[in-house]
């Protein structure tokens, strides 16, 4: 019986805890997440999202790439142990009438085991889960040996770094060599024309989600991977547009295309006009679905690091499609379409187009195969509204503002835009940004496009590339009036007819496991099957658009 446990990537030897039950989760120097079993698991729950993986003689030293996008190494340490806990970071947050800024009152900690730096990008309900998910440190040997190196690695890093800025490559952009989160010129160009394209089709209306000023016009974004009950069906069809995530009863159903399909037909057993869209990224290869297999019949379908060969560009735990590949894109969109034509789907929702649209992971796959990779998402996305029927909507996490027009430049493939992050700034000041953020919500609004605003309670735990919206959880919901009724006027100063908002604390709404084994843990919302009393007051139609005045907007209905 082994009281440690081995990463099998850095080979670090780290000291395990005896308790009773198991598995043991932490994260390893490199960064890993690693779960520790003993001999009498059957199953490992993923930490993020809590689909069940069988174990097997030959699971030992195994990576699982769960459907979620949380990577994980599963260890054979034949050691009876609990999982680690470790309590969440607890905020009470206000809001300062003033700046209309959160600011954090107090905060607690308590039974933590390990550096709390693991807490920083810490959450299992984010819409796009990273290492990072809440798993505590454990205390590793060689840890002076591991930060020597790890200093030295990073005085290394800022030299090469500094010699690269200072080259200019021949016929590329300076933009693209100064400023790391902007659309990359090389493309646009050609691209033009295919937006323009897109132009001349008309636009679905058929399909467009109910919508009344009388309350509080509400989306609702989420995901379970076990099978929903009657009490959340009926709960879920109050909303008239809904996203079912990836990973969506991916337990019950063996893939995520087969539980989100029952999901939608549960609903629309209650409401049969609520509006269901099936989540889809359009870089990331979030695995769990039943045409995935198609793939292998692809060469090369991923994108690969010029400088080594490696895949799983997106945090170093996930595949990325590389678009410029067209047998890949014609996969694409054969299988986004299969599932559309469910009579309870009413369209896509399209993640990833911010990854793809600036200069992420440009460093690793080089500027010519960056600008390919956007040249062929313009040209997916011309041809899949093509192919759509005219009545399926296409609903793209595409509107922010660090994006030079904000995501407005490619809003004629969509009918509408999914907003996150839209107060964490890049560029900018946060003032700035908001007003930027707000100007472009109230164009396109103004145009007749679908905006589904999201706005997550808790603080924000999003790494500082600010793509994905991830959030720090929170004990219980004493404390955010202040914070509640500032994000319902943020919607009120930009809603136009088909505006939709969705205020959460993260969007996995399931347990992790099974009930009745050691590794069981409830869902951690605290809004889930809950509806805030302004949901419900009466609104009434805008009297008008906002007025503005410096940093102060004004709106009456």
């Amino acid at each position: 019986m082994s009281n440690t446990s081995t990463c099998p990537d850095c080979h670090t030897v780290t000291e395990l805890s005896s308790h009773d039950e198991s598995p043991i989760w932490y994260t390893c120097e490199c960064s890993r997440a690693i779960a520790c079993y003993g001999n009498n698991e059957e199953t490992v729950a993923c930490y993020s999202c809590g689909i069940e993986y069988v174990l097997g003689e030959d699971s030992d030293n195994c990576v699982i790439d769960c459907a979620c996008g949380f990577s994980f190494i599963v260890i054979n340490v034949s050691l009876k142990s609990p999982l680690v806990e470790a309590e969440a970071v607890a905020l009470v947050l206000t809001v300062d009438p003033r700046a209309k800024k959160k600011r954090i009152v107090s905060s607690g900690r308590k039974g933590l085991s390990g550096n709390p730096r693991n807490l920083r990008n810490g959450n299992q309900n984010s819409n796009n889960p990273s290492l990072s998910q809440n798993i505590p440190a454990v205390n590793n040997s060689n840890s002076f040996m591991k930060k020597a190196l790890i200093l030295i690695f990073l005085a290394l890093c800022l030299f090469f770094a500094f010699q690269y800025n200072g080259k200019k490559e021949k016929g590329i952009p300076a933009d693209l060599n100064s400023k790391p989160y902007t659309i990359s010129q090389v493309a646009t160009a050609s691209v033009e024309p295919m937006v323009n394209d897109v132009k001349d089709i008309e636009k679905p209306r058929e399909k467009y989600p109910d919508f009344n000023w009388d309350t509080l016009p509400l989306y609702l974004h989420v995901r379970k991977a076990d099978a929903y009950t009657d009490e959340e069906f009926k709960f879920m069809a109050n909303f008239p547009l809904i996203t079912l995530e990836k990973s969506t009863g991916h337990n019950t159903y063996g893939t995520t295309d087969q539980g989100s399909l029952k999901a939608a037909e549960g609903i629309k057993a209650v409401n049969p006009n609520a509006r269901i869209l099936y989540y889809r990224n359009v870089i990331v290869h979030y695995g769990g679905n039943t045409f995935d297999v198609e793939l292998e019949n692809i060469p090369e379908p991923f994108l690969r690091d010029k400088r080594n060969g490696k895949g799983k560009l997106v945090r170093g735990t996930v595949e990325a499609y590389d678009l410029s590949i067209e047998t890949l894109r014609e996969w694409w969109i054969k299988t986004a379409i299969s599932i559309t034509n469910s009579e309870h789907i009413d369209g896509l929702f399209l993640d990833g187009n911010i990854k793809v649209l600036t200069a992420y992971a440009e460093r690793q796959i080089g500027k010519e195969k960056k600008a390919a990779t956007i040249a062929g998402y313009h040209e997916m996305m011309t041809q899949l509204r093509k192919e759509m029927q005219p009545e399926d909507l296409m609903l793209s996490n595409i509107i922010r503002a660090r994006l030079p027009e904000a995501g407005l430049e490619c809003m004629e493939y969509f009918d509408g835009s999914y907003l996150e992050n839209f107060e964490l700034p890049i560029g900018m000041s946060k003032a700035d940004y908001l007003v930027k953020g707000i100007d472009a919500f109230q164009q396109a609004a103004k145009e007749g496009k679908i905006i589904a605003m999201t706005l997550g309670l808790g603080e924000s735990s999003a790494d500082e590339s600010g793509i994905d919206d991830t959030r720090i959880k929170f004990d219980d919901l004493d404390g955010v009036q202040d914070t509640l009724d500032y994000y319902i006027a943020l919607f009120l100063v930009c809603a136009e007819r088909y505006s939709y908002l969705n205020i959460h604390d993260g969007y996995n709404v399931g347990s992790i496991g099974r009930k009745g084994r050691p590794n069981y843990k409830a869902s951690e919302s605290k809004v889930w099957l809950k509806r805030f009393s302004e949901y419900d007051k009466p609104l009434g139609k805008p009297k008008g658009p906002a007025t503005k005045e410096g940093y102060v907007y004004t709106r009456e209905f």
